[in-house]
């Protein structure tokens, strides 16, 4: 500052220091033990209190343990607080115990009845102490004795001091001794108590302590603190006391900075469950199998849910079937047996499977254990077995028939349903009394022309002069006693040779018809045409594609609207997104407007990334059908596109219209399948099988998993760079392994659908070609197994890849290293294939073993499957066209321990 003076302005000045020293005070209440349920796990935690300047950090750690008492599970709960403010970061690992004081559970015998306090104190107050070697009553000293944690020879740290001041050991509270005062010196006090204040001598709260006055003892435990890891050069020093003056060339520090302030305290929480686990499983029908033994499997998941977890355990021992419900247990099909299955899927859920039970509603009767030992009650699931598929007549292909005087100058005749069956069928459930196979000769057959109401008493059709000159198509349905019912089509052609109707102009003869196949000429089945206008009726595509409207009004305006929605994945490969690239990157154009039609999956009348998202994601399964789209599109046969390479500049017709009608019309369909750009969608029974040329390895190696280990199992492809894409499934058995992560490598996530509920993973790649590892999947073993054993392929995504020249390829998983566990197996080709009766499927093995022949259509359904003990060499197996009750492109599958493998047929209408 400046003073005015007589002498002129004096300028003063002054400075002040002002040390801002740290204050170490906080208090850490560790909880008692605790009691609880599973079900609301919510106990008492550790508390802590910041009283200075000091930042506390809390870890804790969890064990489990089994029972030891009446309750179901121990959780020994471990908490670690470091005091982030006094901790020296060359000491390591902060939680490595050398570095902790552990606060002893039986301090005051208190074994976890009540909270214990650690109180950090660096303040005037007076207490009593008494030391371990002080008269009675004794306490246990031996819980916190001083130690050498630092293993660094004869650092001076490690000499007790007996003066000045206390020496260096544990100390406790005593109401009967003499009071000790500490000073606010920056050297703080730890205490170990069972409340937040310094030497209060209260009772504890559950009972009495170690000593005759019952009085809490406060210890004392500066002595049993661990100290830092740095090097130390001075004095000795006491730890509660001022130390000389330190040696200006050392490292001396005063022993608040020497302590290292961490605590571990474990907590014991028991965990009570009485609560009975649930089960469930859905009411499911199971089909018999026709042409067979008339018998059905049962095949359930039923899933346990319990309050605490999903490890449950099916009791086997308790599991049974009831037959038509009953409740007389002499009565009930008791587990075990051969013809029982039973599979832990998983996450509480258990397939149950039961081989060979009649028509009927039956119970399945399920136990549950929960890991507590409780069992869930007694729970039936009923089920029905039934006879699901009507028998499929035969009929003969067409029939004459002459109209008759009706006595009152028209023509009428009467044809019968039995007049157009070929030959005799059996079923399940036929009226018999003839039999054949066990099975009964079906009698009951109903007739009625295409498009009307089917009665299955309405066993024969009138035709009169209206139908004269016509073939009238008729259904033909075969039905057996349980209600089911098939029919065939065929036609009768009404003839008046004997000139009995009226000689009249026909009023009601004009006739629509047509045939709708694909730009390839293929004929598509199964396309619902609907006419509409002054006439309503519809029609369905033979195998020929072919359709037609009769006996319509003349002079009638009328509308043909084709409509196909279903199995939207039909043709749709990853073979149509190389094609749509090469479209959308100008390498090679799409070449009719059929085409460009096809790749526009979103419907929005161009062709982009946006198309190739929506038909991959139809690809992994992620969609089971496009968004804005349907399955099949139809275009007028006649339509010529004013611009072939924008099939959209013009208003393209999907129906047919016409007005005034006075004479037959034929209105043809050109078929587009949305998605597939070569023409590989199944349009019929007779469509070719496509005809793999080679194979495309994945390789990975082969490892023996073992229960609860993880495992990363690299896929590459030696060949990725011959390829233009790819596309399979990959079967992820979950009693043997659990999907934790898939690592995308070449292959990025847009191009995977996983499906952990499932056990599936989808796969769909058509890139550039680099180098490196394909995808990485990371997996958990449940059980001891080979890889080999727990992944498989898995026909929701045919497995399929495609050469730079546009060849299809098989595909197949190479597991390197692997034993030649599948040397000497081979599934043979079907022959004949196609067939229309039946075919013969041959199958070699090297050992004699127990096999599996399954039959699946395109969609996955189980349509056969055959079990038996085989013989080593050459086996083979007949199976008959009504055993299947399906027609088309079928799979059929041989399984063993140690080998699978799939093969392509088709089936043939006869």
């Amino acid at each position: 500052m400046t003073k005015e003076t007589v002498k002129g302005p004096i300028e003063i000045s002054c400075s002040q220091t002002i040390t801002v020293l740290p204050r170490h005070e906080y208090d850490i209440k560790f909880p008692a033990d605790a009691i609880t349920d599973c079900k609301t796990p919510v106990v008492d935690t550790v508390v802590t209190d910041e009283l200075g300047c000091d930042i506390l950090s809390v870890n804790i750690a969890e064990k489990r343990y089994d029972a030891s008492d009446d309750e179901c599970y121990k959780i020994f709960r471990t908490y670690t607080v470091i005091n982030w403010c006094t901790f020296e970061d060359r000491c390591g690992d902060p939680m490595a115990l050398k570095n902790l004081l552990v606060v002893n559970r039986e301090t005051f015998n208190n074994f976890g009845k009540s909270p214990l306090f650690v109180l950090v104190r660096d303040r005037e107050y007076k207490t009593r102490l008494r030391t371990p070697g002080g008269s009675t009553p004794t306490f246990p000293g031996n819980d916190y004795p001083q130690y050498d944690r630092l293993d660094e020879g004869t650092d001076p740290r490690q000499t007790p001091v007996s003066s000045p001041g206390l020496s260096n050991q544990t100390y406790e509270f005593d109401a009967n001794s003499s009071e000790y005062e500490f000073d606010d010196d920056g050297y703080e006090e730890f205490w170990i108590s069972t409340d937040a204040t310094v030497g209060n001598s209260t009772r504890l709260a559950n009972g009495d302590i170690t000593g005759s006055t019952g009085a809490k003892r406060d210890l004392l435990v500066n002595g049993s603190m661990p100290v830092d890891c740095r090097p130390f050069t001075g004095p000795q020093f006491p730890v509660l006391t001022q130390p000389s003056t330190p040696v200006p060339s050392g490292e001396y520090r005063a022993p608040a900075e020497d302590l290292i302030h961490g605590f571990m305290y474990t907590q014991i929480i028991k965990v009570y469950d009485n609560t009975a686990p649930v089960v469930t499983g859905l009411r499911d029908t199971f089909c018999i199998r026709e042409g067979a033994d008339c018998l059905a499997d049962m095949d359930i998941t039923v899933k346990g849910t319990d309050n605490c977890s999903n490890e449950v355990t099916l009791e086997t021992q308790f599991l049974m079937i009831a037959p038509g419900q009953t409740t007389d247990a002499s009565k009930m099909i008791l587990f075990p047996g051969s013809k029982w299955t039973t599979k832990d899927l998983g996450n509480g859920q258990f397939q149950i499977v039961y081989k060979g039970l009649p028509v009927g509603t039956h119970d399945l009767l399920v136990v549950i254990r929960d890991e507590c030992g409780n069992l869930s009650k007694v729970t039936r699931i009923p089920f029905v077995v039934a006879d699901c598929k009507g028998p499929a007549p035969i009929c003969i292909n067409g029939l004459s028939t002459e109209l008759m005087p009706n006595g009152s100058g028209k023509g009428l005749m009467t044809v019968w349903a039995n007049d157009f069956v070929a030959s005799d069928i059996y079923d399940c459930n036929g009226q018999g009394p003839e039999t054949k196979d066990g099975l009964k000769l079906v009698k009951k057959y109903s007739i009625n022309r295409v498009g009307d109401p089917v009665d299955q008493n309405k066993t024969a059709l009138e035709l009169d002069c209206a139908d004269a000159g016509e073939n009238i198509l008729v259904e033909i349905h075969a039905w057996d006693e349980a209600g089911n019912h098939d029919f065939c089509v065929t036609f009768i052609e009404v003839q008046d040779n004997r000139e009995v109707c009226p000689t009249v102009t026909p009023v009601n003869k004009i006739k629509i018809a047509g045939t709708i196949a694909t730009e390839m000429a293929a004929s598509l089945q199964g396309v619902t045409v609907t006419l509409s206008g002054h006439n309503a009726m519809s029609s369905t595509t033979n195998a020929s594609g072919d359709y037609s409207f009769v006996n319509l009004t003349q002079g009638g305006d009328f509308t043909v609207t084709p409509q196909l929605d279903k199995n939207h994945l039909n043709g749709v490969s990853t073979f149509d997104l190389v094609l749509i690239q090469k479209h959308i990157l100008g390498v090679q154009a799409l070449n009719s407007p059929y085409k460009l039609i096809a790749a526009d999956a979103n419907n929005s009348k161009s062709i982009s990334t946006l198309d190739m998202i929506q038909i991959r994601k139809l690809i992994l399964n992620i969609d089971e059908h496009f968004a804005n789209n349907t399955s099949w599109r139809f275009v007028d046969a006649t339509y010529r596109f004013p611009n072939p390479a924008n099939p959209w500049s013009g208003n393209i017709p999907e129906v047919v219209s016409m007005n005034d009608l006075a004479t037959n019309i034929t209105a043809n369909f050109v078929a587009i399948k949305v998605g597939d750009v070569n023409a590989s969608a199944v349009v019929n029974a007779t469509t070719a099988e496509v005809r793999t040329s080679g194979e495309f390895k994945l390789q990975t190696a082969e490892q023996e998993l073992k229960a609860g280990n993880e495992y990363r199992v690299a896929f590459t492809a030696e060949d990725l760079k011959n390829v233009q894409g790819y596309q399979f499934a990959l079967n992820v058995d979950q009693s043997k392994v659990e999907l934790m992560d898939i690592e995308y490598g070449v292959a990025k996530a847009e191009n995977f659908g996983v499906f952990k509920q499932e056990g599936l993973i989808t796969t769909s790649w058509n890139s550039k070609y680099e180098p490196g590892t394909l995808f990485t999947l990371v997996l958990r073993a449940k059980a001891d197994a080979k890889l080999s054993t727990a992944l498989s392929l898995n026909r929701v995504v045919a497995p399929e890849a495609y050469s730079q020249a546009n060849e299809q390829l098989g595909i197949a998983l190479d597991f390197q290293g692997l034993t030649s566990a599948t040397e000497g197996y081979e599934l043979l080709q079907n022959t004949p294939n196609p067939f229309n009766e039946e075919t013969l499927i041959g199958f070699k093995l090297p050992k004699a073993t127990t096999a599996t022949l399954s039959i699946r259509d395109v969609k996955g359904a189980l349509l056969y499957k055959v079990e038996g003990n085989y013989a080593k060499g050459n086996n083979q197996l007949t199976v008959k066209m009504e055993q299947l009750g399906a027609s088309g492109v079928l799979y059929y599958t041989l399984e063993t321990n140690d080998f699978t493998a799939t093969k392509k047929m088709v089936l043939l209408h006869k």
